[in-house]
């Protein structure tokens, strides 16, 4: 998890006393209790502060008192505060159902293909080898998007995979234009869109499609997947590539956990309470159906050169936010567990199959020490990293991306070549990329 940020005061394990509250209140406020002390209490006469620092009335817990301190005096309580309260001031700003949508199966392409898995209708395609099963001398790729992604973030790639092997990219419920069901007695949301239900859902299109075992690519949460798939089902798992994987560690820093365990009971608590917690999604993701500024600042994020956000790629990625319960899904899936995602990496150890991870130097939502740290917790893994690249290297680098895919399945011996391929390869910049 994220901790808070550095506009939280560092606190002692206990309550502090007079001489130490001067050190760190507002001075108006420290001046206000440098009053004589109560003996008996040894509490400032204050009534006030009394009631807050007295754990014989309140028998409140040290991290408890320790995040009211810091919460209290934190330079952006104000904003914080803004955030707190928003979902319940703005609840009816839309209205309670939304009318421009369609079915997904009407905005799919000419190489769009669905299938039933688990009860709901999944999107996906397929490229290369298109024999019912797999092709035993050539291996096939399972391409897992990132949050907010779909068949169209792995669009640079699929014709390069697919000359050395099969190639199957599919959405991820609630994404891409896969359907979201309603909730119901017959349908289990949280099941759907948990890590385990992410997992079996891809090994189910595998068996769907014949395919006996594949290399699973990954990128951002797709990443997380894609380990959790191969920490689950090894023998289904001949290779792994993480791309700027979203794979992160729990934090187990005292406050820090404490502070975002109660945030995000409470924000679990506003997406649960009926119109609130919808149209706090609604409102959240409106500007990004209709505003192409606000979009192309959203999606800037991910990438380094701003130029590669094209109208192309806003298109791309804004056609999945008009398809039917576009809203419900995304409702859901917040709604889902999420421990078990922080859970991945502490068991990256057992991995045992080839692993390539590949990052960009300057990714600014999964910072580059996040993927050096899971390429050091699988044994015999390589790193790659991309310079002057961001969180898409498959999008901002694609020939360079593939290359060193076809290095890392030739080296391996999973398809045919020389095993004594070059281990380093240049990006397109000029500057080698990393590998370790």
């Amino acid at each position: 998890m994220s901790t808070p940020s550095s506009s939280f005061v560092c606190l002692p394990s206990s309550p502090p006393t007079q001489a130490q509250r001067k050190s760190w209140l507002p001075r108006w406020l420290s001046k206000k209790n440098e009053k004589p002390q109560d003996s008996s209490l040894g509490q400032p006469k204050n009534r006030l502060w009394s009631a807050i620092f007295s754990r014989r009335q309140w028998q409140l817990s040290d991290n408890f008192i320790q995040f009211i301190y810091a919460a209290a005096f934190a330079t952006d309580f104000g904003s914080v505060l803004q955030k707190m309260i928003e979902p319940w001031t703005k609840a009816f700003v839309y209205p309670k159902e939304v009318h421009d949508t369609v079915d997904p199966r009407k905005l799919a392409e000419p190489d769009s293909r669905f299938c039933h898995l688990h009860g709901i209708r999944v999107h996906f395609k397929t490229y290369g080898f298109h024999a019912a099963r797999s092709t035993p001398d050539v291996p096939t790729f399972v391409l897992l998007h990132g949050l907010g992604g779909c068949t169209f973030s792995w669009r640079e790639v699929v014709h390069q995979l697919a000359q050395f092997g099969r190639v199957i990219a599919f959405d991820r419920p609630p994404f891409g234009l896969s359907q979201r069901p309603l909730p119901n007695e017959k349908f289990n949301a949280g099941a759907l869109y948990s890590l385990d239900g992410s997992c079996d859902l891809t090994v189910s299109l595998m068996d769907k499609l014949g395919v006996k075992n594949a290399v699973l690519v990954g990128n951002s949460a797709g990443g997380c997947i894609a380990a959790a798939t191969t920490l689950r089902h090894p023998q289904r798992v001949s290779g792994l590539v993480l791309v700027a994987p979203a794979i992160l560690p729990q934090d187990h820093h005292g406050r820090h956990e404490l502070f975002n365990r109660l945030q995000q009971a409470y924000f679990n608590l506003v997406l649960r309470t009926p119109i609130v917690g919808l149209n706090y999604i609604r409102r959240s993701t409106f500007p990004l159906r209709t505003d192409d500024a606000e979009f192309a600042k959203e999606a800037q994020k991910n990438y380094l050169d701003p130029a590669k956000v094209t109208s192309e790629v806003l298109e791309g990625y804004r056609k999945p936010l008009h398809t039917d319960n576009w809203d419900v899904g995304l409702l859901q899936l917040y709604l889902a567990p999420l421990d078990d995602f922080f859970n991945v990496f502490s068991h990256l150890p057992r991995i045992r199959v080839p692993t390539l991870v590949i990052a960009g130097d300057q990714d600014q939502v999964i910072p580059l020490s996040c993927s050096v740290n899971v390429h050091k917790r699988i044994a015999g893994s390589k790193l790659a990293v991309l310079p002057k690249c961001g969180h898409l290297p498959h999008e901002e680098f694609p020939s360079t991306f593939t290359d060193l895919v076809r290095e890392f399945c030739v080296e391996h011996a999973m398809i045919p070549g020389c095993a004594e391929a070059a281990v380093l390869q240049l990006a397109p910049s000029g500057a080698p990329v990393q590998a370790v």
